[in-house]
């Protein structure tokens, strides 16, 4: 289930990948675009001890550059500013 800050841009982007899994995206980040495909989502936390008040778990969406074959992972904390499939605006 996702977190209150989860819901909106992000989880918007995840139904879409999860319909749509073989298509290509645009993400852009900043002045920076890159083509990828979704590759898996999954739940992922901060990487602090499970006590620790700061703990955080939350949802992540594993993508695929298209040039290169690197992975990259997208949260709702580094949610790209715009993502395009075939120029149709996702979020």
């Amino acid at each position: 289930m996702l977190k209150p800050q989860e819901q909106g841009r992000f989880a918007a982007l995840l139904r879409y990948v999860r319909k749509h899994p073989r298509a290509i995206y645009t993400l852009t980040m900043g002045e920076e675009s890159v083509q990828a495909c979704y590759d898996t989502c999954y739940e992922s936390d901060n990487c602090l001890e499970e006590t620790d008040e700061n703990y955080e778990e939350f949802y992540s969406i594993l993508f695929r550059k298209a040039d290169d074959g690197s992975l990259f992972e997208i949260t709702y904390h580094n949610l790209s500013s715009k993502v395009t499939e075939n120029g149709k605006e996702v979020i």
